[in-house]
């Protein structure tokens, strides 16, 4: 009974550990991703636990026992939701108070069957496998990657010895009470069993939430609040890597560089709020105006100066940056300026193999002041050479003298 006793109190620290972290991970996350729902079923877990050490001391009460198992059976069903909302899987909440309430049925047969009636395991144990051969299914329709992979093989195992549980208990006896229970065989096996699917599933879970809170404090740090877009410092990174890849396979690139037009004079005429607005506006005009994610990098590099890394040629990026241009000038900030019609310069210049993104984005930079020089409210494209290709030298010596 000690050693049952040892593990039991183990199995309550653990879980009371994992769901502290959960709690703390939940407080401070801004995206959350069923850390509640884990924080939750860590607690019933601990909770479980303190239950089991008042069962000895208390003549095998029946109303304890049910609740020991409704309160074991809910903590599996809450790791199980949290697992659901950690994929983004839209599980009606109904399947999961049914799991539950599976229990009390299940429960209310067994009081009819003798403690050694060897249909009593197999009952008792049937609704710990259904939550746990949910959870494989909810961790299979999950992204592939090792943490999931491991936690799938957990919950494969859980399932597995829950289902094999009541043939030990048949092979090594469970007792004839309570007290009987905790000093057998088959109780120091089911808490041995229960520290292993604590610590794996805690320790993996927990993993996946620290690297959640990595990627999001990451993201925070290179994305630009006002506009949503990268900042500077995420825009350049990118880029880097962007170009090391093109490099390597030798994929086109151009740059955009824009500029909203006459931003000073919105400012000093509408306040810095309506600028804010402004620059909002057109931060969604160029996401929306560019490919998928994995095709284009989409920046605020400072005030109202921003920068799109496309994926494509030269007339690409062209296309892109009319239909950009375009998109911002037909917007009407009524609620701002009765009929008033804001507008942005672009510069354009093509990835030359081997040159430096600050050289990059000088030539773009270029592009975008012959823009402004030229009256604004137009694409204009710099010097290239890699583009007179296509059979006539004349095709881009020096395109994009219009808007």
């Amino acid at each position: 009974m000690r050693a049952a006793i040892f593990i039991l109190a183990i199995n309550v620290f653990t879980a009371g550990v994992f769901s502290a972290c959960f709690v703390i991970a939940y407080r401070r996350k801004s995206l959350h991703r069923g850390e509640n729902w884990l924080a939750l079923g860590f607690g019933l877990v601990a909770l479980y636990g303190v239950l089991e050490f008042i069962q000895p001391l208390l003549a095998d009460s029946e109303l304890l026992n049910f609740v020991v198992f409704m309160t074991y059976l809910a903590a599996m069903t809450a790791m199980v939701a949290g697992l659901a909302r950690r994929f983004a899987l839209a599980i009606p909440p109904g399947v999961f108070v049914g799991m539950i309430a599976l229990g009390v049925p299940v429960y209310l047969i067994l009081l009819g069957l003798g403690r050694g009636d060897p249909v009593r395991p197999l009952l008792y144990q049937a609704p710990f496998v259904l939550v746990q051969l949910v959870g494989c299914l909810i961790i299979w329709r999950g992204a592939r990657n090792w943490i999931n992979g491991l936690l799938l093989m957990a919950f494969a195992v859980s399932a597995a010895i829950f289902a094999g549980k009541p043939f030990l208990a048949a092979a090594l006896g469970i007792g004839h009470d309570t007290v009987a229970f905790l000093g057998s065989d088959y109780s120091t096996f089911s808490q041995t069993f229960e520290t292993f699917f604590l610590i794996s599933t805690g320790v993996l879970l927990a993993i996946a939430v620290a690297w959640d809170m990595l990627v999001e404090i990451t993201l925070r740090s290179e994305t630009d609040k006002l506009s949503g877009l990268l900042n500077r410092r995420g825009f350049e990174m990118h880029c880097d890597r962007m170009m090391a890849g093109a490099g390597r396979s030798d994929v086109p690139l151009v740059l955009i560089m824009a500029d909203l037009d006459h931003f000073k004079d919105i400012n000093d005429s509408f306040g810095h709020a309506v600028g804010d607005q402004v620059i909002a506006a057109f931060a969604q005009v160029l996401k929306s105006s560019a490919p998928s994610a994995n095709q284009a990098l989409v920046g605020r590099l400072g005030g109202e100066e921003f920068g799109v890394l496309l994926s494509g040629t030269v007339v690409e990026g062209r296309n892109y940056g009319e239909s950009a241009r375009k998109a911002f000038a037909s917007l009407k900030f009524e609620d701002i300026a009765p009929h008033g019609v804001f507008t942005a310069s672009f510069g354009i210049a093509e990835f030359q193999r081997g040159e430096p993104l600050s050289k990059f984005m000088s030539r773009a930079d270029s592009a975008l002041y012959e823009a402004k020089h030229n009256g604004r409210n137009q694409v204009h494209v710099a010097h290239t050479l890699s583009v007179v290709q296509e059979g006539s030298a004349h095709v881009l010596k020096h395109v994009g003298d219009a808007g």
